[in-house]
C-alpha cells in the first residue's frame, strides 16, 4: 500500500480534518517501530510529506489494512472519541497479531547476525532489503546448535605429517587421532622418489591449508525458487580462492490452517505483508449514526394525506420491589427503558434501566407539575349550623418557671431500637415570588424512612425593556447563516462566509447585524479557527450549530471562544475545542449575564469548559464537558439560582462541577467521573462535585468513584451515587 492510499482511506472513513503531515508522521512512526523490531534496520529514515506520498509501506497485502486502522484509531483518540478509538484500535491489534504470527511461521528467527542485506533503489529512494543467512536457513530446516557449531559441521578435518626413524617411513594422521599411517617407506624416499614425494606431501599440506582457509572464509547465499522445483546448491570459487555456496530453496506449499491459538501478548507492529484475496461481502451492518444536516433542497410537492397512525406507546411501570437490591436480583436481563417502582410505601421512586451506563437510574417519584390556580367561584349560600367542632389546638407554652430542686436519678431506660437510614426523595419544584429565597420544605405526612422534600425557587427579576418595534408595527426577527469555505460552503449558501483565518470576525459581524431585539445566528458544519472572543452582546440572541460537526477551535491563548454579556441568550449544538495540545487558558463558554440557557454543546480541551461569573438564573442542561481543567465553574457569591442538570462531565483534570460560592443553585441528574470511575482515579484535590456556597441542592447525580464534597453551609446533598 502506498502512503497516499493509506492517508486517503483513513480520511474517507473518519471524515477527519487531521492534516496529511500528521497522518504521514504517524505512518512513519509505525513503520519505524516495525523496522526496529523485525528487521533491525539502522538506516531507516522517516517519511516526508512533500516527497514520499508514492512510497510503498513495509507491511504487504493482505496485512496492510493495519495502516488505515492505525490512522483511524489515532484520529479518534485525538478527537476524544474514545468508543470509536477502542473499536479501531482493537481491529488494528488483531490485524497486527495476524501478521506477527505469519512472520513467526515463515521468517523467524531473524537476528542481526543472521541477516544478509541488499541495497536497491525504488522510485528514487534507497531501500534496504534483508534476507536470512545460510546459518538461519539451516536452523529453519532443523539444525540445532550455534553458528560456530554449524561451521565446524561443514569444515574438513586437518592432518598432521611426521617422519618415524624407527619405521624409516613418512607418516600422517588426522588431528586428534592416535594412530599414525605410513605415507612412504625409506626406499621410496631415496633419490627422485624422495624429492617427488616431498613435493607431493608439501602440495597435499598446502592444499589442505588452502581448503581450511577457504572453508573458514566460505560465503553463503540463498534465494527462493519456484514451487515444485528441487532444492539445489552450486559452488563458486573466486580468483582469490573464496568459496561461495549458492542455495536455491523452492517455495513451499501453503500448510493446512492450524487450530486457533490462545491470544498472545501484545506485540509491536510487523512489516507490511503481501496482499491476500478479497474476503466475501459481510452481512449488512446496523445503521450508522445520523450524519450532519445537509443543505436544504427545493420544496417538493405536497403528498397525499396518510392513514391514521397507530396509537403511541404509553409509559408503563412493569412492577414494584421493596429495595433496589431486590429489583436487581429479580431483573437480571433488563432492557433499556424498563421501569419499576422501588419502596415500601407511596410515592415510589421510579428506576429506569439506562442502556448506556448499564445500570438502574433513579428518576424520582412520578408527579406532574402543579396546575394553574383556578378562578374564584361564586359565593355560596350560608349552610346550616354545624355540630360543635373538636377542641382547638393547644395554646402556646408559657414562660419558663424557676428552677426546681434536682430530683433523684431514675432507673436506666431500655436500649432503643436501631435507627433506619432515611431514603430522601425529591418532591415538587415550584417558582417562588421574585426576590424571595429558595426554600426546601419537608412534605407533611411523609415517613421518616422516606421523607419527601419540596423545593421553591424564586422567580428572577424582570428583564430590561426591549427596543421599540420598527415603523409599521409587528415583531422584528432575523436569522443569519454563517459557513466556511474550508468545508466547501460558498457565498451562495450563507450570509457570512469564513475562510479559516480569524473566523470570529464574520461570526461577530452576523451577531451585530441582528436587530436590537435579538435573533438567531446559525453556524453550518465545518471547523472555524477562532483567535478572539465570539461576542454574544445582544439580548435574546440564539447561537446554534450542527452538534459535533460545527467545531469552534481555539487558535490562540487565554480568551473565551464564546462570551455572553447580554441576558436571555441561548447557545446550543456547538463544539468548543480549546485545542490544549497547542494553546492554553481558554474558556469554552463564558457567561457574565442573566437568564441564559446553555444546552446540547460539547466543550473539550479548555481551561474551563463552561464558566459563570457572578450572575443569576442561568441554566446549564444536556451538555458534555470533557478533558478540561474544570467541567463547569460557578464563580463568585453573586451567582444565584444556577441550574446544572443532566450534563456529562468526563475526565476533567480537577473538578467535574465546582461551585466556588454560588447560592440557591440546583445540581441534579449529572454524570461526573474520571478514568474508569474508581476511587484510585482521584487525588485529594480532585472532585466530582464540590459546593462551597450556601443553600444549594445537590440531588440525584451519578458521581463515579468519589462522593460530592460540601464545603458550604445549609446545602442539601442527597441521593447521589458514587
Amino acid at each position: 500500500m502506498l502512503i497516499k492510499d493509506a492517508v486517503q482511506v483513513a480520511k474517507d472513513l473518519t471524515g477527519s480534518v487531521v492534516s496529511d503531515a500528521i497522518l504521514i508522521r504517524w505512518l512513519s512512526e509505525l513503520d519505524g517501530k516495525l523496522m526496529l523490531e523485525f528487521y533491525h534496520g539502522e538506516t531507516w529514515k522517516p517519511y516526508r510529506a512533500d516527497a514520499d506520498l508514492n512510497a510503498e509501506l513495509l507491511v504487504p497485502f493482505p496485512w496492510d489494512e493495519i495502516y488505515p486502522l492505525y490512522l483511524e484509531s489515532m484520529t479518534y483518540y485525538t478527537h476524544a472519541e474514545y468508543d470509536r478509538y477502542n473499536n479501531s484500535n482493537q481491529m488494528f491489534e488483531t490485524k497486527l497479531g495476524e501478521y506477527k504470527r505469519h512472520l513467526a511461521r515463515t521468517q523467524l528467527p531473524v537476528k542481526t547476525e543472521n541477516l544478509v542485506t541488499v541495497l536497491t533503489t525504488e522510485n528514487g529512494k534507497d531501500k534496504l532489503w534483508y534476507f536470512l543467512s545460510a546459518y538461519a536457513v539451516a536452523v529453519k530446516h532443523g539444525f540445532v546448535g550455534t553458528e560456530q557449531d554449524w561451521l565446524e559441521s561443514i569444515r574438513g578435518k586437518s592432518i598432521e605429517i611426521q617422519y618415524d626413524n624407527a619405521q624409516n617411513a613418512l607418516q600422517w594422521r588426522y588431528v586428534g587421532e592416535q594412530t599414525w599411517k605410513d605415507l612412504a617407506s625409506l626406499d621410496e624416499l631415496q633419490g627422485n622418489v624422495v624429492t617427488a614425494t616431498i613435493k607431493e606431501v608439501t602440495a597435499v599440506k598446502e592444499a589442505a591449508e588452502k581448503a581450511k582457509t577457504a572453508i573458514e572464509n566460505m560465503g553463503v547465499a540463498a534465494k527462493t525458487g519456484d514451487s515444485g522445483t528441487s532444492a539445489t546448491v552450486e559452488k563458486t570459487i573466486s580468483p582469490e580462492g573464496v568459496v561461495t555456496l549458492n542455495f536455491t530453496i523452492p517455495k513451499g506449499d501453503a500448510g493446512l490452517q492450524g487450530p486457533h491459538g490462545d491470544p498472545g501478548p501484545k506485540g509491536e507492529p510487523g512489516p507490511k505483508g503481501e496482499p491476500g484475496p478479497a474476503g466475501p461481502t459481510g452481512e449488512k451492518g446496523d445503521p450508522g449514526e445520523q450524519g450532519p444536516i445537509g443543505k436544504t433542497g427545493p420544496a417538493g410537492k405536497a403528498g397525499p394525506k396518510g392513514d391514521k397512525g397507530d396509537p403511541g406507546k404509553d409509559f408503563r411501570i412493569l412492577g414494584y420491589y421493596d429495595t433496589l437490591e431486590a429489583l436487581k436480583a429479580a431483573q437480571t436481563a433488563p432492557k433499556p427503558g424498563d421501569a419499576y417502582g422501588v419502596g415500601t410505601s407511596a410515592p415510589y421512586p421510579i428506576y429506569i434501566f439506562d442502556g448506556v451506563l448499564n445500570d438502574w437510574k433513579d428518576n424520582g417519584a412520578i408527579q406532574g407539575p402543579a396546575g394553574p390556580e383556578g378562578p374564584v367561584g361564586p359565593k355560596g349560600e350560608p349552610g346550616e349550623q354545624g355540630i360543635q367542632g373538636p377542641p382547638g389546638p393547644k395554646g402556646e407554652t408559657g414562660g419558663i418557671g424557676p428552677e426546681g430542686p434536682a430530683g433523684k436519678a431514675g432507673p436506666a431506660g431500655a436500649p432503643g431500637e436501631n435507627g433506619v437510614t432515611p431514603n430522601v426523595q425529591a418532591g415538587t419544584t415550584t417558582t417562588g415570588a421574585p426576590g424571595s429565597k429558595a426554600t426546601v420544605t419537608r412534605r407533611a405526612g411523609s415517613p421518616d424512612t422516606a421523607p419527601i422534600f419540596d423545593f421553591a425557587i424564586p422567580q428572577g427579576p424582570k428583564g430590561d425593556k426591549g427596543d421599540p418595534a420598527p415603523a409599521g408595527g409587528g415583531k422584528r426577527t432575523a436569522r443569519f447563516v454563517v459557513g466556511t469555505s474550508t468545508a466547501g460552503w460558498t457565498a451562495a449558501d450563507c450570509d457570512y462566509l469564513c475562510n479559516g483565518t480569524d473566523d470570529q470576525v464574520e461570526i461577530n459581524a452576523a451577531i451585530q447585524a441582528l436587530p436590537a431585539g435579538g435573533g438567531e445566528v446559525r453556524i453550518l458544519d465545518g471547523t472555524y479557527n477562532i483567535t478572539a472572543n465570539i461576542e454574544v452582546n445582544k439580548a435574546n440572541t440564539k447561537l446554534s450549530g450542527n452538534g459535533a460537526a460545527t467545531v469552534l477551535k481555539a487558535m490562540a491563548n487565554s480568551f473565551a471562544i464564546i462570551k455572553i454579556t447580554k441576558d436571555n441568550c441561548t447557545v446550543t449544538s456547538l463544539m468548543c475545542d480549546g485545542n490544549n495540545a497547542s494553546y492554553t487558558g481558554s474558556d469554552g463558554i463564558n457567561i457574565s449575564s442573566d437568564n441564559n440557557t446553555i444546552t446540547g454543546n460539547t466543550c473539550s480541551g479548555n481551561n474551563r469548559g463552561i464558566f459563570i461569573d457572578g450572575r443569576i438564573n442561568n441554566t446549564i442542561i444536556g451538555n458534555t464537558s470533557s478533558n478540561n481543567y474544570y467541567g463547569v465553574y460557578i464563580f463568585s457569591g453573586y451567582c444565584e439560582n444556577t441550574i446544572v442538570s443532566n450534563n456529562r462531565f468526563l475526565n476533567n483534570s480537577a473538578y467535574g462541577i465546582k461551585n466556588q460560592s454560588g447560592n440557591n443553585g440546583i445540581i441534579t441528574g449529572n454524570i461526573c467521573f474520571r478514568g474508569t470511575g474508581q476511587p484510585s482515579d482521584y487525588s485529594s484535590s480532585q472532585n466530582t462535585i464540590e459546593v462551597s456556597g450556601s443553600n444549594n441542592i445537590v440531588v440525584g447525580n451519578n458521581c463515579m468513584g468519589k462522593a460530592p464534597v460540601d464545603k458550604g453551609t445549609g446545602s442539601l446533598i442527597a441521593n447521589n451515587k458514587y
